[in-house]
């Protein structure tokens, strides 16, 4: 199912999932050929391994596990317990381990906020399996981003903390808002902020600026419906809200790299045709506006 079991190209994701409760018993577990992170949602516990190393766990620990190194970890006695994790061979994260990314005499460490960093992983967990076309690797370098930024934001204050949830909001804004109905004048002030200090904070945490995250949102959209129907781009131009193909296309190009036509003819042939029903409304409406073309909608 999905990318389990997949060669990405660097090495393949042997299992991924959401556990509640899961016991490993009282002996140490051994898993010489892989890899598996487990990042506790819920719940409190304790983890040892036989190199004589135990940590206490709460929400927010991130577990490393190491080959060969036999490690026990799981809720308290009669405890609740929820975690997120992921499983890869060991060839995906050899060099980490070579260079000191990972180290095996810490592998527990605490990453928070639990909200923001499990909203992240869970796309990946998504992504890892969902029935869709598309490029394994590009998930599998999509997780070691994450993965990197959550060990980078390792005992940062609360005030950076208070920062992702912030930016988390906003970014779930932008997220929904796939028509771009509203403008970022509008979202700033739905901040409680003017537009420039909004959009300084926003790239500050982020990265990048607003407007450069609502159009990767958007392209990322583009991208899946390429994939997964059978829109044509001036079809997917309405859907996301762009004024025309051509904008659309140029903005594709600058997010991308490559031009719509260019990425569709890298993608395998489309196998999941759109729903009839599902779309009839859209492509009704473009026929309208397509036939009393007088205005419309920018990029903003």
């Amino acid at each position: 199912m999905g990318l389990i079991g997949v060669n990405t190209g660097v090495g393949r994701f042997l299992g991924s999932g959401i556990a509640q409760d899961a016991s490993m018993g009282p002996r140490m577990r051994l898993q010489p050929e892989y890899y598996s992170f487990a990042y506790v949602l819920e719940g409190t516990g304790n983890y040892r391994n036989t190199s004589g190393y135990k940590s206490a766990l709460e929400p927010g620990s991130m577990i490393i596990n190491f080959p060969d190194l036999a490690h026990n970890y799981g809720s308290v006695a009669g405890g609740h317990w929820t975690q997120i994790w992921f499983t890869f061979d060991k060839s995906v994260f050899a060099p980490w381990h070579a260079c000191g990314i990972l180290d095996p005499s810490r592998p527990v460490r605490h990453i928070a906020p639990v909200d923001h960093w499990f909203k992240r992983f869970k796309a990946i967990y998504e992504a890892i399996n969902a029935n869709r076309r598309g490029y394994p690797m590009l998930t599998l370098v999509r997780f070691q981003e994450i993965l990197l930024e959550a060990l980078d934001a390792e005992g940062l204050d609360a005030t950076y903390q208070h920062d992702l949830a912030w930016a988390d909001q906003v970014c779930e804004m932008l997220g929904d808002d796939t028509s771009r109905n509203k403008s970022l004048q509008v979202i700033s002030e739905g901040a409680g902020l003017s537009y420039e200090t909004f959009r300084k904070r926003f790239t500050q945490i982020v990265g990048m600026s607003p407007q450069q995250y609502r159009n990767r949102v958007l392209i990322e959209r583009a991208c899946r419906l390429m994939q997964e129907t059978h829109l044509n781009n001036k079809e997917i131009a309405y859907r996301l809200g762009f004024y025309d193909e051509f904008h659309f296309s140029r903005r594709f190009k600058q997010v991308v790299g490559r031009s719509p036509k260019e990425f569709r003819r890298t993608l395998p042939l489309n196998t999941r045709p759109v729903g009839k029903g599902d779309d009839a409304e859209f492509v009704a409406a473009l026929k309208k506006r397509s036939s009393g073309r007088g205005g419309g909608r920018g990029p903003s």
